[in-house]
């Protein structure tokens, strides 16, 4: 019965939490952080120009990307950090008791843990390796967002102004004006891109 829970709340291909996992751990964590008057952090991530992967390569080489991927965000995250696939080359993770400064600290490990190892493909007919960049948005609780579907929609948000940014970045949501000096202003949405 635990196997057949446990096995309901996991994404099958990575071993990351699903959506379903998601959700109602990002409601547990959205409670506890209110409750201690601390903050939380939440990143949604999209691999960038991943369909061409898979259109290039093939989707089993996709899945391999996406299995490496995902060992790569465990590794760069704490043991009191959650990693989710809620579809696709997307995922999030929730960064309890952590500010908007300790996010960036996060996105710029994850990018530079995409980016300064090639994911290889070999197995599936590729003779070399393929570049993989991540686009990453920031959303911190209560800062940003009050509730789950909030703080989710603003880290989107923030994922979205980042792929529009020229990808392989990150956008960090409603940024206040001291970040804005050290980076490029979005003047549609007032978010800030900083490069990874």
């Amino acid at each position: 019965l635990q196997e057949v829970q446990q096995l309901s709340v996991t994404d099958a291909l990575t071993g990351l939490g699903n959506r379903r996992h998601l959700i109602e751990t990002l409601r547990v964590e959205i409670e506890r952080a209110n409750r201690f008057r601390r903050s939380l952090a939440v990143l949604a991530l999209d691999l960038d120009h991943f369909k061409m992967i898979n259109d290039r390569y093939g989707h089993g080489a996709g899945d391999v990307v996406l299995v490496e991927f995902a060992s790569r965000v465990r590794r760069v995250i704490r043991e009191v950090d959650l990693a989710f696939r809620p579809g696709g080359e997307e995922f999030v993770i929730l960064l309890p008791e952590t500010d908007i400064s300790g996010s960036i600290t996060v996105a710029r490990r994850l990018g530079d843990a995409v980016r300064h190892a090639p994911f290889s493909l070999g197995g599936h007919s590729v003779e070399k390796a393929t570049d993989v960049t991540v686009s990453i948005g920031i959303a911190v609780f209560p800062i940003h967002a009050r509730t789950a579907a909030e703080l989710l929609n603003a880290a989107d948000q923030a994922l979205y102004a980042a792929k529009a940014a020229g990808r392989d970045t990150f956008v960090v949501f409603g940024a206040p004006p001291t970040l804005r000096s050290t980076a490029t202003s979005t003047p549609a949405t007032g978010d800030v891109t900083v490069p990874l």
